[in-house]
């Protein structure tokens, strides 16, 4: 449930809707518009689709990379390959029973994901990524494995027309700056925009 509570609110900022922030205000709003939203997932999964595209084709990043681990996201955007490193909250949301919950945790100098309480290290993984935070607590995280010898890839993608375009790309704008290692890249395709920052070790 939080996972869509997420999308929700995601639908609500793309739509520029501000609403009460109590449970029953989100549920009579859902109520009404419960056919709007699921429109806008359908059309946010296509356009999750044409941003993996658009970092394999462009960008060259390979999403089905073994040392490579995506964080924080569930079924409909998530987009890393069987071989990478799945780290979510929300793995209820995936058909395959054998995912459970799984969060980051950081001792020291090490990067460990947290699985069933018990801690694992990630010494095989190099490369962190993550798309489109639904929090902006995310981008501490961020800020953590880029002081780290990781690679990373966050990007923020959707529709040309959203409203919150300009406030997720400025959230990565201001998380690059003082960053000399981190590159940009912003692109349109049909009405979809990409703007990726990328950290090479």
């Amino acid at each position: 449930m939080e996972y869509y509570l997420k999308l929700f609110q995601l639908f609500l900022k793309a739509n520029g809707v501000k609403i009460k922030d109590s449970n029953y205000d989100k549920i009579k709003f859902y109520e009404r518009h419960r056919n709007e939203f699921i429109d806008w997932l359908k059309q946010y999964k296509l356009c999750t689709y044409e941003y993996k595209k658009y970092l394999e084709k462009y960008l060259g990043i390979s999403l089905d990379n073994e040392k490579l681990i995506e964080f924080g996201k569930g079924n409909i955007d998530s987009i890393v390959g069987d071989n990478s490193i799945l780290i979510t909250p929300y793995a209820h949301t995936f058909a395959d029973l054998y995912r459970s919950n799984s969060t980051l945790v950081f001792d020291n100098n090490n990067v460990y994901f947290n699985m069933n309480n018990e801690n694992y290290l990630l010494n095989k993984s190099d490369t962190f990524m993550c798309n489109n935070p639904y929090m902006y607590h995310i981008m501490s995280t961020l800020e953590k494995l880029y002081n780290m010898d990781y690679n990373i890839i966050v990007g923020v993608y959707g529709k040309e027309y959203d409203k919150n375009k300009n406030a997720k790309i400025k959230i990565l704008k201001q998380f690059k700056k003082n960053k000399d290692r981190l590159g940009a890249n912003y692109n349109t395709k049909d009405d979809n925009y990409f703007y990726v920052l990328t950290k090479k070790m």
